[in-house]
């Protein structure tokens, strides 16, 4: 790897004595990121390409993100284009020869039948969020296999009589033997 001998000489002339805990915080970063060998060697392939017109050095951060493909890089679909497919051919989605695993995925955990059947504009949110979820899974190498856990709804907040309100708390002091502040069971 005469790459990574210059790089390594390059990185000895410009840390000098701190050498050692520069390569620390690439260790610490790469760790904290999560990072699997093949993608810290994904970063030491796009280091090398970039070694060629790029000066030498990256901060720890510049080559955690190198190592991490962007969707594109997998042959992901912008999501637009991946809901144009999922539209497209959802009614029969295991006749079809899907443009990349994340996008059946992201069709399925929408719901193909919903696709179908409902408006853009109550699927398309929907499925924009399943397919980014599917895009980081894909990024990270994980399986499109396990189910994406359903957005929660956004809480309703039904205000309710005062009076109604008393007579709720009223009848749970009564039903569980609690009293008021001033001791009364009223």
């Amino acid at each position: 790897m005469p790459t990574m001998n210059l790089y390594s000489r390059d990185f000895s002339n410009r840390f000098g004595a701190e050498l050692g805990s520069v390569v620390e915080e690439f260790v610490k970063q790469i760790g904290e990121a999560g990072l699997s060998v093949a993608q810290v060697m994904t970063g030491i392939e796009a280091f090398k390409q970039r070694a060629a017109t790029a000066p030498w050095s990256v901060n720890p951060a510049e080559f955690v993100a190198m190592c991490t493909p962007t969707p594109e890089q997998l042959g992901l679909p912008n999501a637009e284009m991946a809901y144009r497919e999922c539209c497209a051919h959802g009614r029969w989605p295991s006749e079809h020869n899907w443009s990349h695993g994340a996008v059946f995925a992201a069709g399925r955990e929408t719901g193909w039948y919903e696709l179908q059947n409902r408006t853009e504009q109550q699927t398309w949110p929907l499925f924009k969020r399943n397919y980014e979820v599917m895009c980081r899974r894909a990024v990270k190498g994980e399986s499109f296999d396990a189910c994406i856990p359903k957005a929660l709804a956004a809480p309703v907040n039904k205000p309710v009589e005062s009076q109604k309100a008393c007579s709720i708390i009223a009848d749970l002091r009564q039903k569980f033997g609690l009293r008021t502040a001033n001791g009364s069971g009223n």
